[in-house]
């Protein structure tokens, strides 16, 4: 990973150095690039210009289909243009594996863990929100004079009623544009969280997918790592895990 800050604190009780870090993905979270207008734009193309100059060159990754019209902007991140190519081309999402690997496939590999009655989990906790969810949401099309309308049916059936509106005025496809079908879908996956504490540490890594059984609370479902904390503490050492869809 990359370090981002080093404390050093001395007191009766010596000299203690604290370590802050991310992952290798922070390389391309905190560098911003020059706008470009591609007329066709492949893999290849974002990968020499916007991954490995910043230091990410252990990469496994699947042919995407080229895109033409690509805008990226000024300001951009280089983990915004990498994103925003990858979902426009084949609708996956990079991933930063915990070894500095950069995985861009179609179906990745990753790891299945159940829990249930005999995972001895700390405790468990459910939440679901409506509010941020899309009941429709609209895309303007300032040059064209016209308007494309997605809904999402599961929320309509519950009754629930929001409708959203974006506009886009440019004709080029931006790294950071997202779909009618994709603004319900993102809005969806925040909608609900399974919240796991577990003993042991480290056990999950954000993109694990999680088959949960849980009887007492009637969730039987498949859900996905949105992020896990490992701590030691009064509780012993303990892994915090968020699910989501």
């Amino acid at each position: 990973g990359v370090v981002d800050e080093v404390q050093l604190e001395l007191d009766r009780q010596g000299l203690v150095a604290e370590v802050t870090g991310r992952s290798l993905q922070a390389r391309l979270l905190d560098n911003q690039v020059v706008g470009t207008e591609f007329l066709t734009v492949h893999l290849e193309d974002i990968l020499s210009r916007y991954v490995r100059p910043f230091g990410v060159n252990k990469i496994v990754a699947d042919a995407l289909p080229p895109l033409t019209g690509f805008l990226v902007e000024t300001g951009s991140s280089a983990w915004q243009v990498l994103r925003g190519f990858c979902r426009h081309s084949a609708g996956v999402a990079p991933r930063m594996l915990p070894d500095g690997t950069l995985q861009i496939q179609k179906n990745p590999a990753y790891r299945t863990w159940q829990v249930g009655r005999t995972a001895g989990y700390v405790s468990c906790k459910y939440r679901a929100k409506r509010y941020g969810r899309i009941s429709k949401q609209i895309l303007v099309d300032q040059r064209k004079g016209t308007q494309i309308a997605a809904q999402n049916k599961a929320f309509l059936s519950q009754g629930g009623r929001r409708q959203a509106v974006t506009v886009q005025s440019g004709a080029l496809l931006r790294a950071s544009w997202r779909t009618a079908e994709q603004r319900i879908a993102n809005a969806e996956r925040e909608a609900e969280c399974l919240e796991l504490t577990l003993p042991g540490g480290f056990l999950a890594w954000p993109g694990d997918r999680v088959e949960v059984s849980l009887e007492e609370m009637g969730i039987h479902q498949a859900l996905w790592v949105q992020s896990a904390v490992t701590e030691l503490g009064a509780n012993g050492l303990i892994c915090t895990v968020v699910l989501g869809k």
